[in-house]
């Protein structure tokens, strides 16, 4: 037996309209705020990408911010292996990040991930697009995007070179509650009881993470936290441009902005590194870039609604990493707050897309 068929807008043609672009809106974008602060995803970005490099498709429903993808169950498997494999990716990146912040000032390490990764995506990127990821038409926003998700990666690092890297990663996954937060006060969207209910459980998540006030608090913790919320705003700022046809920019951009920003700030504070330690640069920088590579090819196969869950992944891959590489201990406290954190992000990417699901998925009978 095969799905209904996806539905489509009233008055709208199945593939978003008059022109034949997808229609705009919320649900699925909370991935999206996991992005790319040099530990997460930007599944908004690479679903701009991912329209470039497939043909268009139906949406699964309207005002979905994601084209409908029809998998049977294979096709799903190597989507949600390729979204765990880039989660392990990231992890395996900050890793060599926090090692790497023992030895090099944090500003230099974020230097090497932004400049390394903005190579290697240029390279693709003039390889698959020409030079149309060089043009755009909206500059100041991808300048204001660009800065605010620097400004993240920044803090996400500093707190890394201090705290654990379990601790760190869970803190950043609140950053899902944040969009839903943000989205309310300043873009007044409407959230039900149900979402505000996990909305408090994210904050509780949260509190025993960080436990402010308690003895043995680490103050680094906030650092992370603060990079979740400038990761919210960043993603706030990368919905502006879903939609759009400037998908190759988009992307050149996500890392090209704080590589031209660091390459002129971290001169003063340059040490140079031992031939071990620039490898690790490059490494972290073409590791992220892969990791964004997984992801893309990923959506070939899957749609970003039924592959946003598995991006929780990658706190487990991070913690197994903290306890076995850099021998960290876990407070119980943490282990609960992750809980209720992940619990919590996972209800909202559910109230948000359990209309869409039957829709975006084809099965097909064995």
């Amino acid at each position: 037996m095969r799905a209904a068929a996806p539905a489509t807008g009233e008055g709208r043609s199945a593939r978003g309209g008059s022109r034949g672009r997808p229609a705009r809106g919320r649900r699925g974008e909370w991935a999206g705020g996991l992005a790319a602060t040099g530990k997460s995803f930007d599944l908004s970005v690479l679903s701009q990408v991912e329209r470039v490099m497939r043909p268009r498709t139906a949406f699964g429903h309207q005002g979905s911010s994601f084209p409908a993808v029809h998998v049977n169950g294979n096709r799903l498997i190597v989507g949600i292996v390729l979204t765990v494999f880039a989660g392990t990716v990231f992890s395996a990146m900050d890793a060599g990040a926090k090692y790497l912040t023992l030895h090099l000032p944090v500003l230099q390490v974020v230097w090497g991930r932004y400049v390394f990764q903005t190579l290697l995506m240029s390279g693709y990127l003039a390889a698959t697009t020409g030079p149309r990821f060089l043009k755009t038409r909206r500059p100041v926003l991808h300048l204001l995007r660009g800065m605010t998700l620097l400004g993240a990666t920044l803090l996400m690092y500093i707190g890394l070179s201090r705290v654990s890297l379990a601790d760190a990663t869970s803190v950043m996954f609140f950053s899902p509650i944040i969009i839903t937060i943000l989205s309310v006060l300043f873009l007044k969207e409407t959230i039900g009881l149900h979402r505000i209910l996990a909305v408090v459980a994210g904050f509780l998540g949260v509190l025993l993470i960080v436990r402010p006030g308690a003895s043995g608090t680490d103050p680094y913790l906030f650092f992370p936290l603060a990079a979740a919320v400038l990761n919210a705003v960043y993603m706030l700022l990368t919905r502006q441009l879903a939609g759009s046809d400037e998908a190759p920019a988009t992307q050149f951009n996500t890392t090209a902005v704080g590589a031209l920003i660091l390459t002129v700030l971290v001169v003063p504070q340059w040490q140079t590194p031992s031939a071990t330690h620039f490898a690790l640069l490059v490494f972290v920088g073409c590791v992220g870039a892969i990791g964004h590579f997984s992801l893309v090819v990923g959506f070939r196969y899957a749609s970003a609604s039924l592959l946003s869950p598995f991006l929780y992944s990658q706190v487990l891959s991070a913690t197994a990493i903290s306890l076995l590489l850099f021998g960290d201990h876990l407070r119980w406290t943490t282990l609960v707050g992750t809980a209720i954190l992940i619990a919590s992000g996972l209800y909202i990417w559910w109230r948000e897309n359990r209309r869409v699901l039957p829709a975006v998925v084809e099965t097909t009978d064995p």
